[in-house]
């Protein structure tokens, strides 16, 4: 954890984001595939929460992204449009 705290500041994980900075690549196919494409769907959705860690001298590099996924989702308090969006 040193290295993130010394080098590193955590942002949210955003379409700008990953607009301005390298793709992250991590090794892993689905993970990477995730954060680029699955990610913010998860935020919109309200299923959870995504951050990366980026290099302070360099905020193009993300270095780390994790995801803080909900517990629970109670779907049937949503509006229609985003339940059904839920189910599919």
């Amino acid at each position: 954890m040193a290295f993130l705290e010394e080098n590193c500041v955590l942002d949210i994980l955003t379409d700008d984001i990953l607009e301005e900075c390298h793709p992250f690549v991590c090794g892993d196919d689905d993970m990477d595939e995730f954060f680029r494409k699955d990610a913010l769907d998860y935020t919109r959705y309200r299923m959870g929460k995504s951050y990366c860690f980026r290099m302070k001298d360099d905020l193009q590099t993300i270095v780390a992204c994790f995801t803080v996924s909900n517990d629970s989702i109670r779907i049937y308090d949503l509006p229609s449009s985003r339940r059904n969006a839920m189910w599919g």
